[in-house]
Parts: C-alpha cells; structure tokens; sequence
C-alpha cells in the first residue's frame, strides 16, 4: 500500500470518530475489593498445639530426691551401688577414710565416756553433800567439768553429721578406720562420682545423686493466660499421660521474663513423679471455644466480631477473642459447628464500605 493511501485512511478514521458529539475516551473500571470473592471457612474445635499445650515439669516435695557429699577431705575407700541402681534409706553409697572425721570420731566417743563418769560422780558427791560428807564446791567442779564434756561432745556430733555420719556411729568410724554415707531417701541413683582411690575435697560436686518419686505438682509456663479449660493432660516425657484438675492451685507472673507460672495437681493423688521430670501440658477440652482464623477477626471500637455464614444467613457476630497463636485465634461468640466465617473479615467489612 502506497504512502498516499495509508494517510488516506486514517484521516477517515479520525474523521469518522470525530462526527458529532465528541466520544469519551474508554478505560477500564478499577477492580474494587468487593470484586474478589469472599472466602469462606469453618470454625473448628481447638487443634493448634502453640495455643494448647505448654512446657510443663513435675515439682516434687523437698524430701524426695537426695544427694550424698562430703565436708571434710576424704579418700573413697569402697563404692558400693552404681548408676541407676535402686536403693533404700540408709544404704550404703561409698566408704571413706578422712583423718579429721576420725578425730571428730575419737572426740565424741571419748567426751561421751568422760560425761557418763563426771555426772555420775556428780550425783554421788551431791547425795554425800546432803548428809555433809562433801563440799558444795566439789560438786559444782564436777558439773562444770560435765557441761564442758558435754560441749566437745557436741561440737565432735555436729561436725560428724555435717559429714554425713551419725554420732552414734563414732565408735565402729574409730574400729574400721573409715565411715559409710549413706543414702539419704529411697530411689534411684541417677548420678555417681566416685572411684575408689579418688581424694574427694569439701565443696565439690556431689559424691552421688538419688531421685525418689513423690506425689507431685505440674508446674506450666504460658505467654499468656489460657482460655479456660474442662480437661488437662501432662504428657511427661517418659510416656505417661496425667490427667489434671482443670483449675490450677495457683498462677503468678515471673517478674524476670513477665511469663505466666502456673500449677496443677494430678486428678489421681497417687500419682508419683521424680523431681524434674518434664513433657507438655495440653488442653483436651475446653468451653465453647472456637479455632478460627485471626484475619478472620475485625476490631470495632475496643470490640471483636466476626462475619458468619450459617446457611443462607451472613452476619457480623461479636466474639471474645481468648488467645492468638501466628495466624490462629480462639474465640467465644455465637459459633457452631456447620458456620463458616468470613477468611479476612478486615478486607470484606472494608469492601462493604466502599461500596456504601
């Protein structure tokens, strides 16, 4: 096609277009957010773990677990259990040789003899002072030099039951040459430091470790506070599973981290734990709660509400929003099982208004 005829035909193409009244230029409407669809979803019982279960451990009474250590500088002479042997009270742990315990040994024992003569010379010169055969001064020097015996007897026991050892032990300490610690509860022994030969030195670590079992207390760390709950379990990390009282016995914020610390008794009172053990506490039923999404929740002046669908009805409901995990929330309102609720209730609510 020549140069000629090409001009030609757009000039009777604008011609054509600018006949008459003047045409409006055309464009494309904007694509508004009522022009998207609305997403619907289901609210569902409670699933999302991060907002139903927390780390949990089971805190047992003071006497339950126990440790085996030395004061004094010592030789391990004899071991006698090993690690994750059971023992009772009283059993022997390790065998030690410790010259300062055999002078704490020889200095009750030997005060301990000396007190039984002073006091009985005591009463002898008391009576004799009575019928005026003895002086009262020589009974009064017999009962000071009893309470003084009776002084180093009792500094020789204390530092013997600072080492473990009772007193009235002293004297089979002095026949052997060594003392025996023993276990101080019945349980387990989880720990052992000892070999025989080894020098143990006051303040080390302790010679043996022994966790007993004992009703106990579950002890649960949360962001927040929880939704309330109809049914607690403690899954510990031994396999069982616990069943708790829904109510906890107390519940205090830790100032250091402003997490909450709350504590749970067993439903089954018999129910023994050592000291430490640790697994998750889980929320097995709560009270009308529903796991919907957080988008799904809009805010109206300090209130919460959510669009639902039931049936053919759509509505804004207002709910109580309990707790938020990531991108899940649980929530009380109005809900059953069969609604759906608007996915991004924010974005439709605010399509709504553009429309208005």
């Amino acid at each position: 096609m020549s140069l000629g005829l090409r001009s030609g035909l757009l000039l009777a193409i604008l011609g054509f277009g600018c006949g008459g009244e003047e045409a409006a230029p055309i464009t494309a409407e904007p694509a508004t957010a009522s022009s998207a669809p609305t997403r619907w979803v289901e609210v569902r019982a409670p699933s999302d773990g991060s907002l139903l279960e927390a780390p949990a451990v089971a805190r047992v009474e003071a006497g339950a677990t126990g440790e085996v250590s030395v004061t004094l500088r010592a030789r391990v002479e004899t071991v006698h259990v090993r690690p994750g042997e059971t023992v009772e009270a009283g059993a022997p742990i390790v065998d030690i040789a410790s010259p300062e315990l055999l002078e704490a040994a020889a200095a009750y024992t030997g005060a301990a003899r000396q007190l039984a003569a002073h006091a009985a010379r005591a009463d002898e010169l008391d009576a004799l002072r009575q019928e005026g055969l003895a002086r009262s001064e020589d009974v009064f020097a017999r009962r000071s030099a009893a309470a003084e015996l009776r002084a180093n007897r009792d500094r020789a026991a204390a530092l013997l039951r600072g080492a473990g050892v009772e007193p009235r032990r002293a004297g089979a300490i002095l026949r052997r040459g060594q003392a025996t610690l023993t276990a101080p509860v019945a349980g387990v022994v989880a720990e052992l430091r000892a070999r025989p030969g080894e020098v143990l030195e006051p303040g080390a670590e302790p010679v043996a470790r022994i966790l007993g079992e004992a009703p106990a207390r579950i002890e649960v760390r949360t962001a927040e506070p929880w939704p309330p709950a109809t049914s607690l379990a403690f899954l510990s990390v031994d396999g069982r599973r616990i069943e708790l009282v829904p109510e906890p016995l107390a519940s205090v914020v830790d100032p250091d981290d402003g997490t909450r610390l709350s504590w749970y008794a067993p439903i089954d009172e018999g129910v023994r734990f050592a000291e430490g053990v640790r697994g998750v506490v889980r929320i097995t039923g709560t009270r009308a709660l529903w796991q919907v999404p957080v988008a799904a929740v809009v805010q109206r002046t300090g209130e919460s509400e959510v669009v639902r669908q039931r049936g053919e009805e759509v509505e804004a409901v207002p709910v109580q929003v309990m707790a938020t995990s990531g991108a899940t929330a649980l929530v009380r309102g109005d809900l059953q099982e069969g609604d759906r609720v608007a996915a991004d209730g924010a974005r439709r609510e605010a399509a709504r208004a553009t429309e208005r």
